[in-house]
């Protein structure tokens, strides 16, 4: 029969699923490198086209993720001889969505734990940077907009876990 994996190792899947988002990660890298310096040179002339160029290009490996979902569920269907829309259903829309929330997030949380494990030392221009986009991020009505829109963004991937998730039976 052989051992039983301990319950705290992470599954052959979540390793692999792991695996192939950091190489979507390493791609996208490139990806941003060639784009980002573009969009820097847009902001002076067309800035609304330079940000939405910019959020396209944060929100990219989610598109990536869920693209690929789909297609894979499109070539295992058809082995089966099942049909499948040509759009991505909710559960393809939604590993791209949670690719992108790990990605992101690991990428984040893991800036975070290097800080801990080496720390930098701040200049005190650096800190007085810091206080100032602190203090900015205060400001009235934009971040009236931004809770908005965080709030839209988030009930918006709620719903997609919904729809993409079967109905569980209320029996026990």
């Amino acid at each position: 029969m052989g051992m039983k994996r301990p319950s705290f190792l992470p599954s052959p899947a979540a390793l692999v699923s792991a695996v192939l988002l950091y190489v979507l990660l390493g791609a996208f890298g490139a990806v941003a490198a060639a784009v980002i310096p573009h969009l820097i040179e847009l902001i002076a002339t067309s800035p609304r086209l330079a940000m939405c160029g910019l959020l396209g290009l944060v929100i990219s490996p989610g598109v990536v993720v869920a693209l690929v979902h789909h297609v894979g569920h499109r070539t295992l269907d058809r082995a089966e001889r099942k049909t499948r829309g040509l759009f991505p259903a909710a559960e393809s829309c939604w590993a791209g969505a949670h690719a992108w929330l790990v990605l992101y997030g690991t990428s984040v949380l893991a800036s975070l734990v290097m800080l801990v494990v080496d720390p930098p030392e701040l200049e005190p221009e650096a800190l007085a940077l810091l206080a100032s986009f602190v203090d900015r991020a205060g400001a009235g009505t934009l971040a009236s907009v931004h809770t908005l829109v965080w709030i839209l963004i988030a009930a918006a991937l709620y719903e997609l876990e919904r729809r993409a998730r079967p109905r569980r039976s209320t029996e026990a």
